[in-house]
């Protein structure tokens, strides 16, 4: 019949930690186990010494049946424990914490990856170099009303470069150490592109902000610089072909949420203590300005009832409720 089997024992990775070929149906099915008389012998030992056997049955699937052991199989996909498991639809399965996988030799298989071609990464890294330092340089010209030293705007692009090194070089080492590949050149230009992102991003959200009149969009924006790291961190994890992105994102979620928790809960610490702080936000022509200017008699109304209530909380005795932190504190 031409029948060929692949046994492939993974470690706690998903790699394979060993290959095993069955070749010869007379001799089938193969025997799973502890025991060194097994034609597969699995050191865990919550594997009973004659644990499975895996076989084809006569629809020419492969199929693997448990042998009244203790822990039985259990399907990977599912998670369920089964007296005897189809490989035709899932071809992952566990005897007791060991990961099996059993594969046809009539398969068909994906084609061959070509290459990475660094010089491809290098071009790309180089090209969002220019654009970043280009978008840096835009953004501290148009923030100059004056005349401007040189280490204005020479200072700060370094202070870029040089977080973008370290960001990537920190990300260099960690890929080394679980990947095997330092892989800096793609780590760079996922860093590069997450800066000119943020940059795009940053001047959007102030040129809306101006032109809308919502100073609440900078002011209270906690959110977005932990967002392009978590997306910075997903792209990382790609380069490095992690495995368990799942969980490895899911770990990056809940981190940035606690971390945005933490700054949320800080500021709003902070403004109880403070109270709201006063900001000009950054100025734009006016011609982008798209909001309503307020008339001056509301403007003149709104300063009036401000100082009314100022006026009010100065007569009063110091713990009475009132305007400011004390009415914060009775609330």
């Amino acid at each position: 019949m031409g029948a060929l089997m692949w046994v492939e024992v993974l470690d706690r990775h998903g790699d394979v930690a060993a290959r095993y070929r069955f070749d010869d149906i007379a001799r089938w099915p193969v025997r799973v186990g502890r025991a060194p008389d097994n034609d597969i012998v699995l050191d865990d030992p919550h594997v009973a010494p004659h644990h499975a056997v895996i076989g084809m049955d006569r629809d020419g699937h492969l199929y693997a049946e448990d042998q009244d052991s203790i822990n039985g199989l259990v399907n990977d996909r599912t998670r369920q424990r089964e007296a005897r498991i189809d490989f035709s639809r899932n071809p992952m399965m566990r005897l007791g914490k060991t990961r099996i996988r059993v594969r046809d030799g009539r398969e068909d298989v994906a084609a061959e990856k070509p290459l990475a071609s660094d010089s491809r990464a290098g071009a790309a890294a180089l090209v969002l170099t220019l654009v970043l330092f280009g978008l840096s340089m835009l953004d501290l010209w148009m923030g100059f009303t004056g005349d401007a030293a040189s280490t204005h705007f020479v200072l700060p692009v370094m202070m870029v470069a040089l977080l973008v090194l370290l960001w990537t070089s920190a990300w260099a080492l960690v890929s080394r150490i679980f990947a095997g590949q330092t892989l800096y050149t793609r780590h760079l230009v996922v860093a590069l592109a997450v800066a000119v992102g943020g940059v795009i991003f940053n001047e959007l959200r102030e040129w809306l902000s101006y032109a809308m009149a919502l100073p609440v969009l900078e002011e209270k924006d906690i959110v977005s610089f932990w967002l392009m790291l978590a997306i910075a961190c997903y792209w990382h994890l790609r380069v490095m072909a992690v495995r368990a992105m799942r969980l490895a994102m899911t770990l990056v979620t809940i981190a940035l949420a606690a971390v945005v928790g933490l700054q949320w809960v800080t500021m709003n610490e902070t403004r109880k203590w403070t109270g709201q702080q006063a900001t000009l936000g950054t100025l734009k022509p006016p011609a982008f300005r798209l909001a309503r200017p307020v008339a001056a008699d509301d403007f003149l109304s709104r300063t009036n009832g401000i100082k009314d209530e100022l006026d009010a909380v100065r007569k009063k005795e110091p713990g009475q409720s009132g305007f400011g932190r004390d009415s914060d504190d009775d609330n």
